[in-house]
């Protein structure tokens, strides 16, 4: 039967149909049953207003970001918005498909959601013509929860379409929230609103609200830059602190000695980060990329600045389409020139695989050794902008003696060129005064072979000895001009 075929009579038995909740909102006319207002709830007041303005100005918007971001709570604070409120009244539904097995979702699923959401009777699915009826009557707002999970249905097509009617339908405004930045692109446009991290100032805030105990302002700035101020992790912190009644020593010392244990603590997404990754990691559109996109995120999250855009997609064949997927999916992102991701999402990933694949890291080994050794402009620039991730690699390939003469080599060139153009302390010094040198002549003969592997050269070490002393005379040099310009400044 044609829409506009049904009577009205049809749509007035089925707006009958419709759940009291046991809390009467201010609107006139029948009313649902909404999720609660999010609390805590600290700087997103200008997101929902953004947001907000979209909705009523009839864009259809979608909250994009990864997970633990808090794209669920700014929709629940969306609809609670007074101006979103007065316009829609009962006509606010909230479908949710958190907890939800993607690869089980169908069509009936989100038709059976959509009516729970609308307050209707689940069975009125299979009278779908009526339900479309009853919610083009009036001017709708219609948030739909973790929509990248309908994206990954076996029947995509059929959920693209149902979507499409709502899209199509001037009554209907849609909010979506998903974790992928492009879904149902070839029937829906929305306007993609990017869920950023905390500012510093908030992320503090929700700290001190869930953790009323006294905790040093600079232990939680500490654990703040830690977790890069992201929402899930924060809250994680502050109600594991809470929990425990811990000093801020004693916070400090469970963060530094087990960081992902406190993080991946609880159950569910909205509880644990292990919980959330792995959602993003299940995606089947991630799985079906194989294993090459594990080792790519190995390999970006082995590295504290991130991976050059082009060093990423000369790892394999297949890299520049896996990162896009990556990227799409907000499990990395970029920055500028560098693929990189949360510190949380880096923080897990460290813990399930400490070493990344062996052929991946030495591709990029070799890039950073052919340009330590490279021409000038090789060297400071890349000095200048990856110096963290070379020194990173190397302190890696001593702890785990990997090429023990390459990267001796590679350690003086990186504190020779350290000296010349960034001048600063490392850890790389107290490193190389450890390192065991190598016997020669008959000794050698009856060392053992781990031992002799994990040792080097004297000809080696001397070198890096040599290198260290040019890098503390630059330092020193260093400090000497900025204190001799501050002096000059004062006066």
């Amino acid at each position: 039967m044609h829409l506009s075929m049904i009577n009205q009579r049809k749509i007035d038995r089925l707006s009958h149909h419709i759940k009291r909740p046991n809390v009467v909102n201010a609107g006139e006319g029948w009313h649902v049953i909404l999720p609660n207002a999010p609390s805590p709830f600290f700087g997103r007041n200008h997101l929902v207003s953004h947001v907000a303005g979209l909705l009523l100005n009839r864009q259809h918007v979608t909250l994009c970001g990864p997970g633990g971001i808090g794209k669920t709570s700014l929709a629940k604070a969306i609809i609670h918005d007074p101006l979103i409120a007065e316009r829609f009244r009962g006509r606010r539904f909230f479908v949710s498909f958190d907890g939800f097995d993607p690869s089980k979702l169908s069509t009936r699923t989100l038709k059976e959601q959509v009516c729970r959401g609308a307050g209707l009777v689940p069975r009125f699915s299979e009278r779908w013509e009526e339900v479309m009826t009853f919610l083009m009557s009036e001017c709708t707002v219609l948030v739909i929860d973790s929509a990248n999970d309908l994206a990954a249905t076996r029947n995509a097509e059929s959920v693209a379409r149902i979507i499409d009617d709502f899209a199509s339908s001037p009554s209907i405004v849609l909010l979506l929230t998903t974790r992928s930045k492009h879904i149902f692109t070839s029937c829906l446009i929305t306007q993609v609103v990017s869920v950023p991290t905390l500012e510093r100032k908030y992320a503090k805030e929700t700290f001190e609200h869930l953790c009323p105990y006294e905790i040093p302002a600079e232990i939680v700035d500490h654990l703040l830059d830690d977790v890069d101020n992201h929402p899930l992790s924060v809250n994680i912190l502050a109600r594991q602190s809470a929990q425990h009644e811990w000093t801020g020593a004693e916070l400090l010392s469970a963060w530094q000695t087990q960081q992902a244990a406190i993080l991946e603590n609880g159950e569910g997404k909205h509880q644990s980060l292990r919980a959330s990754v792995e959602l993003s990691l299940s995606s089947p559109s991630v799985v079906r990329l194989g294993d090459d996109a594990r080792k790519i995120l190995e390999i970006i999250s082995f590295f504290p600045q991130g991976l050059g855009v082009m060093r990423a997609k000369a790892l394999c064949f297949s890299a520049a389409a896996i990162i896009d997927t990556l990227c799409m999916h907000s499990v990395i992102h970029r920055e500028g020139n560098y693929f990189t991701m949360l510190k949380p999402m880096r923080l897990y990933l460290r813990r399930k695989s400490p070493k990344p694949d062996a052929v991946f890291l030495n591709t990029v080994r070799n890039m950073y050794h052919g340009e330590l050794s490279g021409s000038v402009e090789q060297r400071r620039a890349l000095i200048e902008a990856e110096d963290i991730n070379v020194e990173h690699l190397i302190v890696f390939d001593f702890r785990e003696a990997i090429n023990l003469d390459d990267g001796c080599r590679a350690c003086a060139l990186f504190l020779d060129n350290l000296a010349m153009y960034k001048p600063r302390a490392t850890d790389l010094t107290t490193m190389l005064q450890e390192l065991p040198v190598r016997s020669s002549g008959l000794l050698t003969k009856i060392v053992s072979r781990p031992v002799m592997k994990k040792a080097v050269s004297a000809s080696n070490k001397n070198l890096l000895v040599k290198s260290a002393g040019t890098l503390a005379s630059s330092v020193r040099r260093s400090k000497l001009t900025s204190t001799f310009l501050r002096t000059l400044f004062v006066r």
